[in-house]
């Protein structure tokens, strides 16, 4: 699930949940690169489902915001930097 966080923040916002034993975890918000788009992908960790599912929700996103065709295969580079998701056309 995506959700819309404001893009006017530097870096990754950073979330801060509770899980059953009320322990504290982090997770971050990874999102897109267009400016003035407030698309993120709150991120639990850097591991392959997780990026998958980010990867797989940011196409969606460029299908639906952003008008790329779902057939195309533009490849997404990931700015681990800017904490930012590209299409590279």
């Amino acid at each position: 699930m995506s959700r819309r966080f404001p893009s006017s923040q530097a870096g990754p916002l950073l979330l801060m949940g509770y899980d059953r034993e009320g322990q504290t975890s982090s997770s971050f918000v990874i999102r897109c690169g267009t400016p003035d788009c407030e698309w993120g992908f709150p991120m639990p960790d850097l591991g392959e489902i997780a990026v998958e599912a980010c990867y797989s929700s940011f196409r969606n996103h460029c299908v639906e915001v952003h008008g790329l065709k779902e057939d195309d295969d533009s490849q997404i580079f990931l700015d681990l930097g800017k904490w930012t998701l590209t299409l590279l056309t």
